[in-house]
């Protein structure tokens, strides 16, 4: 049966823990929470960065440390993790956990943010990232109706389906200079939500990821032959795009007309000369 050890000490009035695990024999993090802030950091020995199971942090970490601190989720306002290796957020990490006080998340060296890992946390308002994520996975940060910003958002590739699905706070993203996928109803019910920077590696978007949001007017995208349009039939004149240009680099009269034909319910444009 596995069981958990760990080590606690005091410094400068912070109550430090390192959590092993017994299986595996190895320290995996240091943790520390006051006042209202859980400190995830690295746990160093012998030249040798240790950090959590196939490099996930997990709802069932998350519990763990909840257990060992004798804290419940409600009294964390804000989350720090400071680690060197990669690490992905794992699925419902506090998604679904009603009465969250959480503010604000950090994560370093992070590559993926799981699914729900933070739906329905209504409180939280800013996320920064490491320049390292690359995924955020399907209802992420669904229904977190306080939530203005997220930063350092260069390298990701991948929206899920939902991840900010009523986010009503979010004005815009910034960076998506490698984003190439949008999933279905990935900014459904942001309503103001104004702008995105343009989506140059864009090469797959799901016809739906869009609806209602009154306020975002236009969707900058590069050449239409490069890019995937999935889900049509999700398009009618309940979720339609009354606001919204899609505005191509490139895109021939053709297309335009091809455009028109399949989605009748969204304006289409070609850089500088709006057509409908």
């Amino acid at each position: 049966m596995k069981t958990n050890l760990y080590i606690s000490t005091i410094i400068n009035d912070i109550l430090i823990t390192t959590l092993t695990m017994s299986d595996l024999d190895q320290p995996r993090a240091n943790i520390s929470f006051t006042d209202g802030t859980l400190y995830i950091r690295d746990f160093t020995s012998d030249g040798i960065h240790y950090t959590f199971s196939n490099n996930t942090f997990s709802l069932d970490d998350l519990t763990n440390i909840l257990h060992l601190l004798n804290i419940t989720k409600d009294m964390i306002i804000h989350l720090h993790i400071y680690l060197t290796s990669e690490l992905n957020i794992g699925d419902r990490l506090f998604g679904m956990s009603l009465n969250l006080n959480l503010k604000s998340v950090y994560l370093s060296n992070t590559k993926s943010i799981g699914s729900y890992a933070f739906e329905f946390c209504k409180s939280l308002e800013s996320v920064e990232c490491s320049d390292q994520l690359n995924t955020i996975g399907e209802l992420a940060f669904a229904y977190c109706v306080s939530l203005s910003s997220l930063s350092s958002l260069y390298e990701l590739t991948y929206i899920g389906e939902s991840a900010f699905e009523y986010c009503t706070s979010l004005v815009t993203l910034n960076g998506l200079n490698k984003l190439n996928t949008i999933k279905n109803s990935a900014f459904d019910g942001c309503e103001s939500l104004e702008a995105l920077p343009k989506l140059y590696e864009l090469t797959h978007i799901d016809i739906g990821a869009f609806t209602q949001c009154p306020s975002f007017k236009i969707l900058e995208l590069s050449s239409y032959s490069c890019i995937t349009f999935c889900n049509k039939d999700d398009i009618d004149e309940e979720y339609n795009y009354p606001n919204l240009d899609f505005i191509f680099d490139e895109i021939t009269d053709d297309e335009i007309d091809e455009f028109h034909t399949l989605y009748p319910y969204i304006n289409v444009s070609r850089s500088h000369y709006i057509l409908k």
